[in-house]
């Protein structure tokens, strides 16, 4: 699959992030080489965050492994039991959604 990472985010160290996911750019011409592109963060007061700097792409919610991966930070953020074998969801039905509203 392909998506149009954000990345570059500046992280300080901080031992309540997780960092979940690294990439290096397909045509990495600045040599920054691998860069974390999605993280997750839990706060003292157990409040919790997800963050990906990808899903530009409408085409990748097809790929199990990636709708999965998303549906898990977005129900970890929210405290939600996550099973072993991770949610699991249809594959959607994007046919109906314009290209000029998401890629």
């Amino acid at each position: 699959f392909r998506d149009e990472i954000f990345c570059r985010f500046l992280l300080p160290t901080d031992a309540r992030r997780t960092d979940l996911l690294l990439a290096t750019p397909k045509q990495d011409k600045g040599g920054i080489g691998p860069q974390i592109v999605s993280w997750a963060y839990e706060r003292d007061d157990g409040g919790r965050g997800f963050v990906f700097g990808g899903q530009d792409f409408r085409d990748n919610l097809a790929h199990d492994d990636y709708r999965r991966f998303l549906l898990n930070g977005i129900a970890w953020a929210a405290h939600i039991e996550i099973p072993a074998d991770g949610i699991q969801s249809p594959k959607p039905d994007v046919s109906g959604v314009s290209p000029a509203v998401f890629h």
